[in-house]
């Protein structure tokens, strides 16, 4: 007797819904090569016979932070790229994929790096699917409209306009190109989650189909943004290399935690033509008073608690006379701020420096004292974890990572993250040097 099981057709790309976590059309890779399905997870925590996980990630736009918890996984072995072992839960997940409610195993893995937050493998698609590498994967019908390229340079003038003009006729296709300057874009962190949007229109950048840039060294900071930006949004970026570049401002390196998932207050930044129209927005966002600072400031230069208008106008006159770019963000009212020495993933030693909030937001060591040495089992776990993070994902061993607590709701947040902590002076200067000689010997023996 012949078998009734109909096997739909499957491209080499789909889109899957998670009917019972409402989470729809995520795009996954159609791979005959692998054996088993794989998923963009976080928050993975093993206990009591039971795992909890997060599908995807903060940074992610399908993440709804939604716990899920199941007593059936298994742990399986794996090989990863760079040839090491690693461990990784397997766990089964109901999903409607080409129109078929199936029950799949999938391993629970980091896949922010990957081109595709899921991977469908073998054994999902066996005796439900055959694979056409010619079939497109089933998004929803939508009306048709134009594909839209996002053009940004660090300087605009009419030929450009006039030249892309001529590239849209040479297109059979209908395209609609914008051509934008960097500082027409507006970056918003809320949350943890980061958005950057056209300040013309309000589009999100993730929305285009191809984003070009077509000069950027002068404005490298920005470009190398918006295409770490537009990877994580899997939208297609021209040219490859503005992302290669080390996460040094302040906005670079906001906007990069927020995609790694690590907390960090929420955050504005806009031109400083964009900020003078834009002082009622960021009361409405970000609270009052809220911080405006250099976004390239160090030990606390042209960093301002803003506390009206009037003042905000004064400091962004000053910022536009001396070529500054500012940027705002939310006050966390606090007790002080401790600074977390990391050392290739290791965390000797913590920095507590207590801040008088009623005289300054701001650390004066003439009057709230001096710091104060802690050891790393005074902080939660989860903080010194926050801080190890941070400094991994920004590619850093040797790192000061800035962390407060808000005293109104207990929330720890990362401020900011340096590259070159302050080893050979300031406070405790013997307890560093012993700490970093025991850094090199440990690096030497590897």
């Amino acid at each position: 007797m012949k078998s009734t099981n109909k096997q739909n057709v499957i491209g080499p790309s789909t889109l899957v819904d998670f009917p019972e976590a409402a989470v729809f059309a995520v795009p996954a890779k159609v791979d005959t090569g692998a054996d088993s399905s794989s998923i963009w997870a976080s928050n993975i925590v093993e206990k009591a016979g039971r795992v909890t996980f997060e599908l995807f990630a903060p940074q992610s736009q399908f993440y709804t932070g939604q716990t899920i918890t199941t007593k059936s996984y298994v742990i399986r072995h794996v090989t990863n790229s760079f040839g090491q072992a690693e461990y990784r839960y397997k766990v089964p997940l109901k999903i409607c994929l080409e129109g078929k409610t199936v029950i799949a195993r999938f391993t629970l893995s980091d896949r922010s790096q990957n081109t595709y937050p899921m991977l469908i493998g073998r054994r999902t698609l066996r005796g439900k699917f055959v694979v056409d590498v010619t079939k497109r994967a089933n998004a929803p019908a939508k009306p048709h409209k134009p594909k839209s390229i996002l053009i940004l340079l660090s300087r605009g003038g009419d030929k450009f306009n006039k030249f892309y003009d001529l590239v849209n006729k040479e297109n059979k296709d209908h395209l609609v190109v914008e051509i934008r300057r960097y500082r027409d874009l507006a970056y918003n962190i809320h949350d943890g989650i980061l958005h950057i949007s056209n300040t013309y229109n309000n589009q999100d950048l993730a929305t285009y189909n191809l984003i070009y840039f077509k000069t950027s060294v002068k404005s490298a900071e920005f470009a190398s943004v918006v295409a770490t930006y537009a990877r994580w949004k899997l939208v297609p970026y021209v040219d490859k290399a503005v992302e290669n570049l080390a996460p040094d401002s302040k906005l670079h390196q906001l906007a990069l935690l927020s995609l790694y998932g690590v907390n960090v207050p929420d955050t504005v930044y806009l031109s400083n033509e964009e900020y003078a129209r834009s002082y009622d927005k960021l009361t409405s966002t970000l609270g009052s008073p809220f911080v405006l600072k250099d976004n390239q400031g160090r030990k606390g230069r042209s960093n301002y608690l803003v506390k009206s208008r009037k003042q905000f106008k004064s400091i962004l006159e000053t910022a536009q006379q001396n070529d500054i770019e500012m940027i705002a963000q939310k006050y966390v009212k606090n007790d002080g701020y401790y600074r977390v020495l990391v050392l290739a993933k290791q965390v000797p030693m913590i920095m507590f420096r207590s801040v008088d909030q009623e005289r300054s937001h701001l650390f004066n060591a003439a009057i709230d004292g001096p710091a104060k040495l802690l050891m790393p089992q005074e902080l939660p776990g989860e903080v010194i974890a926050m801080c190890i993070k941070a400094a991994d994902r920004l590619g850093w061993q040797v790192a000061g990572v800035d962390v407060v607590q808000d005293k109104s709701d207990g929330k720890w947040y990362c401020l900011e993250v340096n590259n070159s902590p302050q080893l050979v002076s300031g406070k405790f200067v013997d307890e560093k040097r012993a700490a970093l000689a025991a850094f090199f010997k440990q690096q030497m023996e590897k």
